[in-house]
């Protein structure tokens, strides 16, 4: 049977791609685990962890951006006011 490993190779675009989504993943499984932990200690070394990861996540997204790799539109301020109108308090019966 051949072996494929040495012929496939990912570019930057693919490997950013692959770091993003591996991160968005990991940081939805920490808040899992945070939520669920009982132990003090273990959820401040859990917090720290994913605020670590949040920030690395966040330098993966700007540096796809700035190389053209993920492209973001910017929300009219309209759309921005019916968007935080949307989610208030009042809307959602926390007021």
């Amino acid at each position: 049977m051949p072996s494929y490993k040495n012929e496939v190779t990912l570019n930057e675009k693919d490997t950013l791609t692959d770091l993003l989504f591996a991160s968005k993943n990991l940081m939805k499984l920490y808040a899992l685990v945070i939520t669920e932990t009982v132990s003090s200690g273990l959820k401040k070394t859990l917090l720290t962890q994913f605020n670590d990861l949040s920030k690395d996540q966040l330098a993966v997204f700007f540096l796809m951006t700035e190389r053209g790799y993920y492209q973001t539109q910017s929300a009219e301020k309209e759309a921005k006011k019916e968007f935080l109108d949307k989610f208030s308090c009042a809307e959602i019966n926390l007021c």
